[in-house]
This record gives structure tokens, C-alpha cells and sequence, in this order.
């Protein structure tokens, strides 16, 4: 009877245990907002930029790096720590290069950091820049949203829809983070005035993690009487996780199927983690063995 209550009492402490891990996974979720000028006029400029730690894990290494286009330079700019809830302002200090064209551009920027365990992670950051012009895209993309696995590869949707009266040769280019690829990332088309063309981009993980989402931005642009014409749209990849509770298979060395089931129930209460609670359900735990015992 001692022995069987002291099973039980060890296999509970198993179950709080991994519920307390379950149920308490630390995340980060960076919130970024540029603050872009209605109109550029000079070589060099600036754009305020702010960013947010939603989350309730710190973001370590933050760092801001320009991915397109070619003709914007930008000062590098490192953030260090950022801790959850406490906003971040800053300023973005950008040049162009003497031949850029007037018209409409997209800015990409990777946000890049890393969590407690060093591990990486990138975000994009897209936005429209006007450069000497206040003119409006006459393109417009549409981009669906995809779901992966970590192992498979799949195809994005792209619609590319020409809003002009007249023909143009439009470079379409996929701009992803660090955590997918793709074989082809540019593509160059030609579509007739007032149509949509759409085409696919192959996807795939590179050490995303299962459960996660993604934001991917596809740009459309052409140049015409030296003008430049710009638009973007953007859509989320998301790699779908395995099993909800692929943990409680370890559990299978035990023949209790109840101790699968406490695991499963505890684990939607949130308990706090941390040695110190794990010590204090220990003791509790012994102080019912030595009741028992009397």
C-alpha cells in the first residue's frame, strides 16, 4: 500500500512538473512602426521609427538591416535589449545614390534577434517611399496566405494586377526572412492594362519553427520615362506544428493512462514555474506520504 501511494505521489510530481512547463512557454513578438515622410526631397534623410516587445521574454541583439532596394543606402543601426513592454523610439538615417530615379520605391528591412537560448529570428518590414514625386503606384499585388511544414515546400500565390491603361515589364521580387527560402526569388512579366496576372513562388522552411508564422513581401515594379513605379503587397507563412501534446508520449513508459490525462488538465491552469514551486509541491507531496504513514 506504501509503495503504491508513493508511486502515485511521484507520478503527480511528474505531472506538475511538465505542466508547469507546458503551460508557460515564453514568447516574443516585436511590434515595429516606421514613420515615413509623405514626400523625400533630399539625398539624405530620416524616418522615426518605434518598436514594442509585446511579448514577455526579452529580445536580445536587435538589429535593423535594409534588404531593398539597391539605390537606398542605411546607417546600420543595433538596438541591443529589448525588454517586453517597453517601447523603443529611434530614427532611421537613410541616403540615395546619386542616379536613383524619382518615383515610388518599397523599403525592406529585416528586424533580426535572438531569444535567451541565442537562438535567431528575423522579421521584414515593408513600406512605400515616395522619392521627388507624389505620385501613386499604378500596380497592385495581392499575396495569399500559405501553410507549410517543416519538412515540404509550397507554393505561393501571387496576383499582379496592372491598374494602367497601357502594357508593362514589371519585376516581381519575393522578399523573405532568414527562417524560409525559395529557388526563384525575382520574376519578370508583362501584363496588358487592366488585367491581373498571377504566378507562384516555390517556399520553403529553413529552420522555421513548427507553430510559427511569417511575413513575406512580394514588390512589383517598372520604369517608364524615368519614372520608377513601385507597389507591394505582403501575407503571412505559417509552418503548422506537430501534435499539440507530442510531449506526453514520453509518458507511454507509464502504464496510468490517468497520469497522460493530469497532464493534460493541469497544464490549461497556468501554473507558475520555477524551482522554488517545484520544491514546494515536493514537500507537499512528502508531507501526504508522512500522513499516511501514521
Amino acid at each position: 500500500m506504501r509503495t503504491k501511494l508513493i508511486n502515485i505521489s511521484l507520478m503527480l510530481f511528474l505531472v506538475l512538473c511538465l505542466s508547469s512547463e507546458i503551460g508557460e512557454a515564453s514568447y516574443i513578438s516585436l511590434s515595429p512602426q516606421l514613420d515615413i515622410p509623405p514626400i523625400i526631397l533630399h539625398k539624405h534623410f530620416e524616418v522615426n521609427f518605434s518598436l514594442v516587445n509585446l511579448g514577455d521574454e526579452a529580445a536580445y541583439d536587435v538589429n535593423i538591416k535594409l534588404l531593398y532596394p539597391p539605390c537606398i543606402k542605411i546607417e546600420p543601426l543595433k538596438l541591443g535589449t529589448l525588454s517586453p513592454n517597453i517601447p523603443f523610439h529611434g530614427v532611421l538615417k537613410f541616403y540615395t545614390e546619386n542616379n536613383t530615379k524619382p518615383g515610388v520605391y518599397t523599403l525592406v528591412l529585416l528586424l533580426g534577434y535572438r531569444d535567451k537560448n541565442a537562438y535567431p529570428f528575423s522579421n521584414i518590414v515593408a513600406s512605400l517611399l515616395n522619392l521627388n514625386s507624389s505620385s501613386k503606384s499604378k500596380l497592385e499585388v495581392r499575396v495569399m496566405p500559405l501553410n507549410l511544414t517543416p519538412k515540404e515546400s509550397g507554393k505561393l500565390r501571387v496576383n499582379l494586377t496592372n491598374l494602367d491603361i497601357y502594357q508593362h515589364k514589371i519585376t516581381l521580387r519575393l522578399h523573405l526572412p532568414n527562417e524560409l527560402s525559395s529557388t526563384i526569388k525575382e520574376r519578370k512579366v508583362e501584363v496588358e492594362g487592366g488585367t491581373t496576372y498571377s504566378t507562384y513562388f516555390d517556399i520553403s522552411s529553413k529552420n522555421a519553427l513548427s507553430g510559427s508564422s511569417y511575413v513575406v513581401v512580394v514588390s512589383a515594379e517598372y520604369e517608364e520615362d524615368g519614372i520608377h513605379d513601385c507597389t507591394f503587397g505582403f501575407t503571412t507563412v505559417s509552418i503548422e506544428g506537430e501534435e499539440e501534446y507530442q510531449n506526453y508520449e514520453k509518458l507511454s513508459l507509464y502504464p496510468n493512462e490517468w497520469v497522460a490525462k493530469g497532464v493534460r488538465v493541469i497544464s490549461q491552469l497556468h501554473l507558475p514555474r520555477g524551482f522554488v514551486f517545484k520544491m514546494f509541491i515536493l514537500t507537499l507531496i512528502l508531507f501526504v506520504i508522512l500522513q499516511f504513514k501514521k
